[in-house]
């Protein structure tokens, strides 16, 4: 994994090309059982060059297994993969042109960081001296700990120390670079500066990162398109921004994002939107094909306070919960006339006239709920 010459920042779901020549692993069908245990079922996949992959879902739903398959730790029982275009099964994870990081930085403390980095490289009877000096100041400089080589990684943060093992990772130059969940240890503010370095590496180098997370957010954050998985199968793939506007499932809405399921009706319009009725309190038109009774997505930067209760799409509230985030409020909304437990999250930029749990408010629907068949 070379650095990449004039690499710019592409946007966060890039334009890459469906096609073959963009493919650089390719999973056909695989499976992968333990026993009377499927921990991946029948998956088709493609992670493109010079992409950011992410892997999201809850765990247990088959994610660090696709990594490993991918990296040669693992066999899969049925089905093929691909690594540039040749078969990877049976390939060796010492011979792939891969290289995975765990959870673990698993550093030598006896070693320095700039040894820890260079530690593989040395090993490689086909890489002499010099090249592993070069290519080890070139890793170090790409995680930006260039004066950090005669240091011991005991001297070092945890946010550094991450570093060093991406740079140990990176040093190979491995076409694809599988990351599993190696923040999930940081506290919150190292996971934020280490999601930018991620970006920036993936923007920097020729090769691609397929990372596995059950944090939405760092993968909303900082991806050209994620899957989902759910019980050892790919349910979603597409854009941060696709996966979140149009979710393909109730499961997905509900794990990328905050949003509220709600039972609902929709029923046709002559020469309108059709409309979608949530019990005797809301009704709002929505852009479905579905009729009658359905499962509606209201993400909390939908509903909006108002003072005019006979705005459209207004219902009366109480204030269940509120909840500071900063530039906005989070509250929990139970609509007047609304089935017993039912409330919405609601997402309100009022911190100068702050609502209290218990009080009365109009809120009205401003965006388009996501419908499903129910």
């Amino acid at each position: 994994m070379t650095a990449r010459a004039g690499a710019e920042t592409p946007p966060s779901g890039g334009g890459h090309d469906d096609g073959e020549a963009a493919a650089l692993v390719r999973l056909d069908g695989v499976r992968k059982t333990y026993g009377d245990t499927t921990a991946v079922a029948d998956l088709t996949l493609t992670l493109r060059r010079n992409e950011l992959f992410t892997l999201v879902g809850p765990s247990g739903c088959g994610k660090t297994t696709t990594l490993r398959l991918i990296s040669g730790f693992e066999s899969p029982t049925e089905g093929t993969i691909r690594i540039n275009g040749e078969p990877a099964t049976g390939v060796p994870p010492e011979r792939r042109d891969t290289n995975l990081v765990f959870q673990q930085h698993a550093l030598f403390s006896h070693m320095s960081v700039a040894e820890n980095v260079g530690y593989g490289l040395e090993k490689d009877p086909d890489v002499g001296a010099d090249e592993v000096a070069r290519r080890v100041e070139s890793a170090l400089d790409l995680v930006n700990l260039t004066e950090s080589g005669e240091r011991s990684p005991g001297a070092l943060s945890g946010g550094q120390q991450q570093r060093v093992a991406l740079a140990r990772a990176l040093v190979n130059e491995p076409a694809v670079l599988l990351l599993d969940e190696p923040l999930s240890s940081l506290d919150r503010t190292l996971r934020k500066q280490m999601q930018a370095e991620l970006r920036r590496l993936s923007d920097a180098v020729e090769g691609s990162f397929c990372y596995v997370t059950h944090d939405q957010e760092l993968a909303m954050a900082v991806s050209d398109r994620i899957g989902v998985m759910r019980d050892g199968e790919l349910v979603q793939v597409g854009t941060p921004a696709a996966v979140y506007r149009n979710p393909a499932s109730p499961f997905v809405a509900s794990f990328i994002g905050d949003t509220t399921l709600v039972d609902g009706t929709v029923e046709p319009a002559a020469g309108g939107a059709p409309t979608l009725t949530v019990g005797d309190w809301v009704t709002v038109p929505v852009a479905t094909d579905a009729t009658g009774t359905v499962t509606a997505s209201i993400r909390p930067e939908m509903v909006a306070r108002t003072d005019d209760a006979a705005a459209d799409h207004a219902f009366e509230a109480v204030v269940r919960e509120r909840t500071f985030q900063g530039e906005a409020v989070r509250y929990r909304l139970a609509p007047v006339g609304a089935a017993e437990g039912v409330t919405l999250a609601a997402s309100i930029r009022d911190t100068d006239a702050p609502l209290s749990a218990g009080e009365r408010v109009t809120a009205a629907i401003t965006g388009d709920p996501v419908v499903f068949d129910a």
